[in-house]
């Protein structure tokens, strides 16, 4: 057989699923989290199977779910970066307004608030997340995104705003 079929993807993903997600749950520390990596690592190789024969798929799937990992964890460092670069602006201007914004009920409505908006971000697909990472954290342009993922800028576009208007459900109640 030279490229990867339905039966023999399925002899991989039984034989080795569980030490897979051990693998993974070691990098990411969830259990969970490593399950999604791991079936996210099995859809990318089905979504590209003519592009690989069945020689050395194991190795294969556990480097690429090394890969998946770190790009988790990279993506949960973004997050935490961004989330106290936030906090820091926000402690800033209470500095400079001489009015506090984190007291009593307010710290306690930021903290919730802070808990949802990482939720929300995290629930992202990854393709989505990607592009919401870098568009709001690294700053680049549609048109840089759209240059080093390979894909158009009205796509970009879809993206944000698709992952803006998700991200807007959590601010939503808390006007007015």
């Amino acid at each position: 057989m030279n490229r990867l079929d339905y039966i023999g993807l399925t002899a991989l993903f039984t034989r080795y699923y569980r030490r897979m997600v051990d693998y993974a749950s070691r990098y990411v520390g969830s259990t969970e989290q490593a399950r999604d990596l791991v079936q996210d690592c099995f859809v990318r190789l089905w979504e590209q199977k003519d592009n690989y024969s069945d020689s050395h798929l194991a190795a294969l799937l556990f480097r690429m779910v090394k890969g998946m990992c770190m790009d988790h964890l990279r993506h949960r460092y973004v997050e935490e970066r961004f989330a106290s670069n936030w906090l820091m602006i926000k402690m800033e201007e209470e500095n400079n307004s001489g009015d506090s914004i984190f007291q009593g009920e307010e710290q306690a409505l930021f903290s919730e608030l802070y808990k949802e908006v990482c939720k929300e971000v995290s629930c992202l697909s990854d393709s989505k997340r990607r592009v919401f990472e870098l568009s709001w954290f690294e700053g680049l342009s549609n048109k840089e995104i759209a240059g080093r993922l390979g894909i158009s800028e009205a796509a970009v576009s879809k993206s944000l705003s698709s992952s803006l208007q998700k991200l807007s459900k959590v601010f939503s109640y808390r006007k007015g």
